[in-house]
């Protein structure tokens, strides 16, 4: 029986060890088959090219509509089309029923895809990854550029940031480059693209703004993206923010977002436009106002209605010869070209070429006597089981957790005055006696000032922040999460 017994725990344990095998064969099996693979997005570079030319440095194919090869291209050849040589070949169709060759052949109201062998393929001129797809029509022709999410970022970080930025700055712009690219995929739809490659969606400049810093900082974030609620959430950036950013609903409109949420940002004073002042002379004022509808001959004065001093402005209100004309903050920044929507206009009672711009205070009602701007402070205290747990603190040195301590906290916390501004905020109308000849904006921040101010970004990565803590910084109740797709293997 011992005998028996031995063979039989024998048989047992290579049984045991076969199931194990294939188990963990399974496994191997299930993670190579579910693995998902890099999303491929589709960008928009060209609509209504008039020509366009593609070179292959390493050769390549021409495909149709049914991914059927009708041309290979060798080393170095080059693809060109235009709108005229489209129209000299219909012509001359019709003429004399010519039969030649695919050279001849009307592209027109047709698709072709372009892949390289190997390598970017140089869009007139311009090298990108991936492989492209061409739209012809008689009036021009639509260029999109199908690449892998990461190579898409490698092209974002570089053109949206500088390559000399510090590394963790680098990390956090490949995450919400990333991120954006996942939540907003599908904003061109209508388009037959996914998104575009400018300003509109995200600067994407291909390999040129390939960098080895952006490099490095796309692969060690590689996959990660940042979510809210388990979604990809929509990661606004803006270039300064000019010490605060803001609400979402504030600058588009809509429902508040939890995530891009209005804080103050004290690092950003080196970036552009941190303070910016702009003068408009009258007849341009006449001019763009007309555009919108709004024509008057003569100004009296002009009133901003925004929050505070220096902040977002909701509306500006004109006092003309024909009364009051309003106009609303974002408009009047397009109409001028304004760096922000965040601007103030002095008080224009006297001419604005001899005035200088102030910041009254407040005078107290009972004694008519200036007073400083009120700060307020208040006192969180407690015993040992009073308040919450842990606390999340920003210093100097970036962000810190810290548990309660065993004698409970005492916290004193401060509310800082508005943001220091070299105008006032509430401009009263002038009567109407003192005409104006133009008018002089003072203002902060480039862009619309939501999410991450790249500048504030900039001077974080070089205080050491990583960027994690940059992230944490802009964006309220976030999480990190990495989309797997390591597994796929990617064209060189």
């Amino acid at each position: 029986m011992p005998g028996v017994f031995s063979v039989e725990t024998s048989l047992m344990g290579s049984k045991y060890l076969k199931a194990t095998f294939l188990a963990i064969c399974f496994m191997a099996s299930a993670m190579i088959v579910f693995a998902e693979p890099e999303t491929i997005l589709r960008i928009g570079i060209e609509t209504g090219a008039q020509s366009i030319s593609l070179t292959l440095p390493a050769g390549g194919d021409q495909l149709d509509e049914k991914s059927r090869r009708i041309k290979s291209f060798r080393a170095g050849e080059t693809f060109s089309w235009s709108v005229q040589s489209e129209s000299s070949v219909t012509a001359l169709k019709a003429r004399h029923r010519s039969r030649r060759k695919v050279q001849t052949v009307v592209l027109a109201g047709r698709r072709m895809r372009f892949t390289s062998r190997r390598g970017p393929i140089l869009i007139n001129g311009r090298p990108y990854r991936g492989y492209i797809d061409v739209s012809f029509t008689r009036t021009g022709a639509q260029v999109i550029n199908c690449v892998g999410i990461e190579d898409y970022v490698r092209g974002v970080v570089g053109s949206e940031v500088g390559s000399l930025s510090p590394g963790e700055t680098l990390k956090a712009q490949a995450v919400i480059a990333r991120t954006y690219a996942i939540a907003n995929r599908g904003k061109h739809g209508k388009a037959g693209f996914d998104l575009c490659n400018r300003e509109h969606c995200q600067v994407y400049g291909g390999v040129k703004a390939e960098r080895s810093s952006v490099d490095t900082a796309v692969n060690a974030t590689r996959g990660i993206i940042m979510i809210s609620d388990g979604v990809p959430i929509s990661t606004m950036y803006h270039a300064t923010c000019g010490g605060m950013t803001s609400d979402n609903e504030k600058v588009y409109g809509g429902t508040p977002t939890k995530y891009l949420r209005r804080v103050r940002c004290d690092y950003c004073k080196s970036g552009t436009k941190y303070r910016w002042n702009q003068r408009i002379e009258i007849a341009r004022l006449r001019s763009a106002l007309a555009s919108e509808g709004l024509g008057f001959n003569r100004l009296y004065g002009v009133e901003t209605v925004s929050p505070a001093p220096l902040d977002r402005v909701d509306q500006v209100r004109l006092k003309t010869d024909r009364g009051e004309l309003r106009v609303k903050g974002t408009t009047f920044r397009r109409l001028f070209n304004l760096p922000s929507t965040t601007f103030a206009i002095p008080d224009t009672s006297l001419p604005v070429q001899r005035q200088k711009p102030s910041l009254r205070i407040a005078s107290t009602p009972a004694t008519g006597h200036t007073s400083p701007p009120q700060v307020s402070t208040g006192l969180f205290a407690g015993g040992r089981l009073t308040g919450p747990s842990q606390l999340i603190v920003q210093t100097a040195a970036g962000v810190r957790r810290t548990r309660r301590p065993a004698s409970g906290w005492v916290v004193a916390g401060g509310r800082k005055p508005p943001l220091a501004t070299p105008v006032q905020r509430s401009l009263s109308l002038n009567g109407g006696t003192s005409e104006l000849n133009g008018i002089t904006i003072f203002g902060r921040g480039y862009g619309h000032q939501v999410g991450l101010c790249q500048a504030g970004a900039v001077e974080l990565g070089r205080r050491r922040w990583s960027y994690r803590q940059i992230l944490a910084l802009y964006y309220s109740h976030v999480a990190l999460r990495q989309l797997r797709y390591d597994g796929v293997l990617r064209r060189k």
